[in-house]
């Protein structure tokens, strides 16, 4: 399977970059993707920095170019609720802009 991984903040992807075997960079337009291979997969990372246009113009060469087959967003998010603490993991149901 092919992963690609969008984050604003290098330190969102910085422990699966390190991870990564076989890595190679490769510049696109203002991005450096960094592909590799975790386990059977091949993985590609990109920090996009801050803001939505950069988030979709990321998202996009991962979809054109590199023909990924999911996309992973990690990093940082907000919620209200008072059953999450620090450091848990919440996966989403719906998205709105």
């Amino acid at each position: 399977m092919k992963i690609g991984l969008v984050a604003a903040m290098y330190c969102e992807i910085q422990g699966i970059d390190l991870l990564l075997t076989n890595t190679k960079c490769e510049e696109l337009s203002q991005f450096k993707f960094l592909k590799g291979n975790l386990g059977t997969s091949e993985v590609i990372t990109v920090c996009c920095g801050i803001g939505l246009v950069n988030s979709a113009l990321a998202t996009q060469l991962l979809i054109n170019h590199f023909s990924v087959e999911c996309i992973i967003n990690p990093g940082v998010a907000g919620a209200l609720s008072n059953e999450l603490n620090v450091c848990d993991v919440v996966i989403s149901r719906d998205s709105t802009y």
